[in-house]
């Protein structure tokens, strides 16, 4: 996707709903990893998109992440 920082691509996402998925693991953010993402993620929403972050700990309820993702659709504005 276009932010005003570049271009970015995500996990998963729904373009057409504006819905991105992502997955953060533990070792992802080492050092000033953090920062940047944080930056990355602040262009994202501001671009016009949701953005879902899953870890291990959501993969072990699949009902619940489910359940919020189909939310983050179901509530998504049409840009």
């Amino acid at each position: 996707m276009q932010t005003w920082r570049g271009t970015y691509w995500v996990d998963l996402g729904y373009p057409q709903l504006r819905v991105a998925i992502e997955y953060d693991g533990r070792t992802k953010y080492v050092g000033d990893a953090w920062f940047k993402e944080k930056r990355r993620h602040d262009a994202i929403t501001e671009a016009g998109w949701r953005v879902i972050r899953v870890t291990a700990e959501d993969l072990r309820d699949p009902p619940r992440l489910v359940a919020r993702i189909r939310h983050a659709l179901a509530t998504a504005q049409h840009p």
